[in-house]
């Protein structure tokens, strides 16, 4: 696995422990069968599975992240990032 699939597969999880949801939850959410829902976002989450661009595009949006914060390893950037995108969003600008 790459540092970038590691990155990003933390994030992931990071970004739903702190939805508090289920991988069954966000999985259905994005589109996927619920039958497979959890399995899929697990092997997201633990970097097992490769993550197709469309469906980290569709968690970011679904967690309202930007795609850069998915795969930023600094934390002090992180908290930037994302203060940022919340200012604009709040100013009506879409980001997505």
């Amino acid at each position: 696995m790459s540092q970038a699939q590691a990155i990003l597969a933390q994030k992931l999880k990071h970004a739903r422990l702190n939805a508090n949801l289920s991988q069954t939850a966000v999985g259905v959410a994005i589109g996927l069968d619920e039958s497979g829902a959890a399995t899929r976002i697990s092997r997201y989450e633990s970097g097992k599975y490769s993550i197709p661009l469309h469906m980290i595009e569709r968690l970011s949006s679904f967690y309202n992240v930007p795609l850069c914060w998915l795969f930023s390893n600094e934390p002090d950037l992180d908290q930037i990032i994302l203060d940022y995108f919340r200012k604009m969003t709040r100013s009506g600008i879409n980001l997505f």
